[in-house]
C-alpha cells in the first residue's frame, strides 16, 4: 500500500466551474482511455501495483499485456538507476513474505531484474603488467621479465555488483517453494549477467534447505517453464559433497535419476519418500493397447504412508476415487480449491458423504485457511468457477454441490484476517463499468476485475455496521450487499450491463441524496472519462456540504500507471490489490 503525505494534512481546493473528465486539471495527463485525464503515479506506486496485481492479461483499453509489463519494467529500472535498487528488493521480500500478491511471478521477475542488474554503465579497469623475477643463468643477476601484458577490461559497475549481491540474499525469501525457483530461473535469461552471483544464489537455495523439505520440493515441483530441478542444479554447479549424504543423494536423483528401485523402502526416511514416488510411477497392473491399468490401492497406500503430493501421482491414477480420497486426507487448501470441480465430476464428492464433510470442514476452519496463506482472490476465483458448473477453457461440466459452494464462500471470508469494525460511516463503491468487465484479474479466465471489487465490498459491508454499498459505471446506484454471501452478490451483479466510467458518480449520488459518510472507498481501475466533473472537485464540494473531514480510499484493481487521487491531498490514499490485509489497511487509515 502507498500512503501519500499522511504526516501532514494537505487540502486540495478545486474551485470555480466544474472541469469535465475529458479535460485536464493542473498536472493531469491523458489516461489509457484516450479520452479522460488522470494523474500519473510515481514509480514506487507502479511497482507496488505490479508486484501485487501482475499483468498476465491486458486491460480493456491497453489490450497488449506486454505494454503494461514494459511500463512496469521501465519503472523498476528507473528506480534502480535512481539508487533505489535495494528498496525494490525489499518491496519484493515484503510482498512475498506477507502473501500480498495474487501470483508470485511479478515478484520473481522483478528480483531477476535486480539480480541481473547492469544499469549503471560498465567501468574500465586496467590490470597492470605482471612480471616475474628470476636468476639469469649467464649473468648470475636477478632479472625482472614481463610475464603478462597489461589488460584493459570493461567490468560491472560496483553499484551493479552490490545490488546483485543484495538481491541474491533475498532469493530464498521470495522463492519460497520449488515452482518459484523454476519460474525465477526462466526469468533470469531476460537479463544480462556474468552468472557468478546468480549461480551462487541458486546453489544456496538447495544447499541451505532442510533435506526432508528439499525432497518434497523436488518431488512436487519437478519442472516448470521448460526448466527442471536437475537443469537448475547443473547450471548452478551444485556440489553434492558440500552438505551431507542426503543432499548428495537428492542431487543425484534430480540430475540423473535412479536406474531402478527395490521392493523394500529406502532405509533413509528422507529418501524413502523419493522411493515411494518412484514406486507409484511403476504401480501398473497391466498394459494393453497402450493403456495402462493402475494399482489404485497400492498408490493410495503410498500416498497415505509417505504423504505424496498430487504431482507425484501417475495421471492414470487420478481417475480413481480411492486415490483422490487418499490425497484429500492430507491435501493442502490450494490443491483442494483447484480440484473441486474434478472431485465433484468424478464422484469423489457426493452430497453428504465422508469426503464432502472433510472438505467442508477444511474450508470452514479459520486456522486452516489462515495457515494456508492462500490469497483471497484465488479462493474467490475458485468459487466463481465452481458455482457455474462448467470450465472456462474446457468443455467439462459438473453439478455444483450447495455445501461446497457455501464452504468456499465461507473460506473467502475467513481469508481476510483481523477484520474489525471501525464504527464509521463508510461508502464502498464497486466499479462495474465495461472496462472492469473486460479486464481479467491476473489473467484468471472468467474472473473480471469487478468481481474482485464486489468480493471486497461484501467483506467491508458485512463487517462495518454503518457501511453503504454502491455500484457505478456512468452513474452510481445504491446496492444491498448486507447479510449476503459473496457468490450471491456476484451472481446478481453479473446480470447488469457495463457502461462507461465515471468514478465521481458515487460522490455525485452522495451529494444528491445528502448521504453523510466519513470515508468513501472506490474500487476501480481508474479509467474514468464520462463524468462532467473530476472526482477531486466533487469531493471538495461534498466535504463542504457535510461540514467535516471525509477521507477517500482508492482500491486499485489493475497495474496501470494512472490515479485519480490528488497527490496533494493527505486524506486520500491508494491501496493496491485485494490481499488479506486490505480491509485492515482501510480501517487503519479510516480512523487516523
Amino acid at each position: 500500500m502507498t500512503y501519500r503525505d499522511i504526516g501532514g494534512r494537505k487540502k486540495a481546493n478545486w474551485t470555480g466551474a466544474a472541469v469535465p473528465q475529458s479535460q485536464p486539471l493542473p498536472g493531469q495527463t491523458l489516461n489509457n482511455t484516450g479520452i479522460g485525464y488522470s494523474w500519473k503515479v510515481t514509480d514506487e506506486v507502479l511497482l507496488d501495483r505490479f508486484l501485487k496485481l501482475g499483468i498476465r492479461s491486458g486491460t480493456y483499453y491497453v489490450t497488449d499485456e506486454k505494454t503494461l509489463g514494459k511500463d512496469a519494467l521501465v519503472a523498476v529500472i528507473r528506480l534502480i538507476k535512481a539508487g533505489k535498487g535495494k528498496y525494490v528488493v525489499d518491496q519484493c521480500v515484503e510482498v512475498a513474505e506477507q502473501g500480498l500478491a495474487i501470483s508470485a511471478d511479478p515478484v520473481l521477475f522483478t528480483l531477476a531484474c535486480c539480480l541481473g542488474s547492469d544499469f549503471f554503465g560498465r567501468v574500465t579497469v586496467t590490470k597492470a603488467e605482471r612480471t616475474h623475477r628470476y636468476l639469469h643463468p649467464k649473468t648470475g643477476r636477478m632479472v625482472d621479465e614481463p610475464r603478462k601484458a597489461s589488460v584493459t577490461k570493461n567490468v560491472l559497475n560496483p553499484a551493479d555488483v552490490e545490488l546483485r549481491q543484495y538481491a541474491a540474499l533475498a532469493l530464498p525469501k521470495v522463492a519460497r517453494i520449488g515452482t518459484d525457483l523454476l519460474h525465477f530461473a526462466s526469468f533470469t535469461g531476460q537479463f544480462r549477467g556474468d552468472g557468478t552471483t546468480l549461480r551462487r544464489a541458486l546453489r544456496s537455495w538447495y544447499e541451505n534447505m532442510d533435506a526432508e523439505k528439499l525432497a518434497y520440493q523436488l518431488i512436487k515441483y519437478q519442472s516448470r517453464d521448460k526448466w527442471s530441478q536437475g537443469d537448475v542444479m547443473r547450471v548452478s554447479h551444485v556440489n553434492p559433497k558440500i552438505v551431507d549424504t542426503q543432499h548428495a543423494a537428492l542431487y543425484h536423483w534430480a540430475t540423473k535419476g535412479w536406474d531402478g528401485i527395490g521392493t523394500d523402502p529406502h532405509p533413509d526416511a528422507v529418501l524413502a519418500r523419493v522411493w515411494a514416488f518412484e514406486k507409484a510411477k511403476r504401480s501398473f497392473a497391466s498394459e494393453e493397447d497402450g493403456k495402462r491399468t493402475v494399482k489404485g490401492t497400492e498408490v493410495a497406500q503410498l500416498i497415505r504412508q509417505y504423504r505424496l503430493p498430487r504431482e507425484a501421482v501417475p495421471t492414470e491414477a487420478l481417475a480413481l476415487v480411492e486415490v483422490w480420497e487418499a490425497l484429500l486426507e492430507q491435501a493442502p487448501v490450494g490443491m483442494l480449491t483447484r480440484n473441486l470441480a474434478t472431485l465433484t465430476k468424478n464422484g469423489t464428492l457426493v452430497s453428504g458423504n465422508k469426503m464432502t464433510k472433510l472438505v467442508v470442514n477444511m474450508l470452514t476452519s479459520g486456522d486452516i485457511i489462515q495457515k494456508a496463506r492462500l490469497h483471497p482472490i484465488k479462493i474467490l476465483s475458485a468459487l466463481n468457477v465452481y458455482r457455474k458448473g462448467h470450465g472456462e477453457r474446457s468443455k467439462a461440466t459438473w453439478e455444483p454441490l450447495p455445501e461446497i459452494t457455501a464452504a468456499l464462500a465461507n473460506a473467502y471470508e475467513l481469508s481476510y484476517k483481523n477484520v474489525t469494525p471501525t464504527g464509521l460511516r463508510i461508502c464502498v463503491a464497486a466499479d462495474i463499468s465495461g472496462s472492469m468487465q473486460g479486464t481479467m484479474v491476473n489473467g484468471i479466465p472468467g474472473f473480471s476485475a469487478w468481481m474482485a471489487c464486489a468480493g471486497l465490498q461484501s467483506i467491508i459491508v458485512n463487517t462495518e455496521p454503518h457501511a453503504t454499498a454502491m455500484t457505478f459505471h456512468t452513474e452510481a446506484s445504491l446496492f444491498d450487499a448486507r447479510g449476503r454471501r459473496v457468490d450471491d452478490i456476484v451472481k446478481e451483479l453479473e446480470q447488469l450491463p457495463g457502461g462507461g466510467t465515471d468514478i465521481a458518480s458515487p460522490i455525485q449520488l452522495a451529494l444528491h441524496k445528502k448521504l453523510d459518510f466519513d470515508v468513501i472507498v472506490l474500487c476501480t481501475d481508474n479509467e474514468t472519462w464520462a463524468g462532467r466533473a473530476h472526482a477531486v472537485t466533487l469531493l471538495n464540494d461534498y466535504r463542504k456540504q457535510v461540514g467535516h473531514r471525509v477521507k477517500l480510499i482508492n482500491v486499485q484493481a489493475t497495474a496501470t500507471d494512472i490515479t485519480n487521487n490528488d497527490p496533494n491531498d493527505g486524506d486520500m490514499i491508494e491501496v493496491a490489490g485485494f490481499s488479506a490485509n486490505v480491509p485492515l489497511l482501510i480501517s487503519k487509515f479510516a480512523v487516523m
